[in-house]
């Protein structure tokens, strides 16, 4: 499907699937492309939604909203260019990324919001990014690209964060049932407000961490918070692990 210049698309299924395929017009690995600022909403509401292939903006928004799942297999991306952001929601299940499926922003934001699990590929916005899988996990999904690459990343996810590989400057996260969060930073961060209602906080980085308020909720032994650098130091606010819980600062420079 392609609109022309400035053409926006609008694909929504009442009943069952919404399944796209890059289609016989030509072989260029698209499903879904809306010339100009045009924006694409693609939408179930009663089934999952499948992408096999690309779904782009020259510079509108996408909204790719499912009732159930969402899914995009390998290869297959969501990209836009100007100040186009991209929303992605999963009503009742989960969303899903290939290893190789990348969502991508030149200055947009990037949302994706899921009842269950979050299984990221890679995600590069241009501005900042939010994930949300109320009563799942987020996860990584493969190693091809960082999991998310942007300024600001806000995680909240029942059952834990499982070692996601980020480059971005602050980390706003928050588990909110029993799990892990596990954070490997390519580089420099501010932990701005990271917490876990009851589980261990770990953060791995390649550069300075300043951790301005870090937190383990539930007072018990597993609760420990470690927080590591490979390049630069360690600046410390507020860090608790409770009475229990060890707290493990290991820096290549200082604290």
């Amino acid at each position: 499907v392609v609109s022309a210049a400035g053409g926006s698309i609008v694909l929504v299924v009442a009943g069952g699937n919404l399944v796209l395929n890059d289609g016989t017009a030509a072989d260029d690995n698209v499903s879904v492309s809306a010339g100009g600022g045009g924006n694409v909403l693609l939408q179930t509401l009663a089934g999952n939604i499948l992408a096999d292939e690309d779904v782009r903006s020259v510079s509108g928004s996408i909204s790719v909203l499912a009732s159930d799942s969402v899914t995009f297999t390998a290869g297959a991306d969501i990209r836009t260019g100007g100040a186009g952001v991209i929303v992605v929601t999963a009503d009742t299940g989960s969303i899903t990324q290939a290893d190789t499926s990348l969502f991508i922003t030149s200055t947009g934001n990037i949302t994706l919001i899921a009842d269950d699990d979050v299984t990221l590929g890679g995600a590069s916005p241009g501005g900042d990014m939010s994930i949300t899988a109320t009563t799942g996990a987020i996860l990584d999904g493969g190693d091809t690209y960082v999991d998310v690459v942007g300024n600001q990343l806000t995680l909240v996810a029942a059952d834990g964060v499982a070692s996601i590989e980020t480059t971005v400057a602050t980390l706003i996260a928050h588990v909110t049932d029993v799990g892990a969060l596990i954070i490997n930073e390519t580089d420099a961060i501010v932990l701005s407000d990271v917490d876990t209602a009851n589980g261990p906080i770990t953060v791995n980085a390649g550069g300075q961490v300043t951790a301005t308020d870090v937190v383990s909720l539930t007072d018990s032994d597993t609760n420990d918070i470690s927080i590591t650098t490979t390049v630069g130091g360690i600046i410390a606010g507020i860090i608790n692990a409770g009475v229990l819980g060890d707290i493990n600062l290991t820096a290549f420079t200082t604290v």
